[in-house]
């Protein structure tokens, strides 16, 4: 049995992630359906592979 790594594993799923979410003009789309420049979004988890969110979503999640 083939245990993945997990650092392979996060790479693996900001890959996907970007490459899903990612926008002709650039900017990327959140959960919530608003899009966003990359270097606006903020992680709600201190894991170095946890996927961005909108400003918005960070306020309200870190609000709460």
């Amino acid at each position: 049995m083939n245990i993945p790594d997990p650092i392979e594993r996060g790479e693996s799923r900001c890959e996907r992630w970007l490459s899903e979410a990612e926008q002709p003009d650039g900017r990327v789309k959140c959960d919530c359906g608003k899009l966003f420049n990359l270097d606006e979004g903020e992680t709600l988890s201190p894991d170095p592979y946890a996927i961005p969110v909108c400003p918005a979503c960070a306020r309200d999640y870190f609000n709460d």
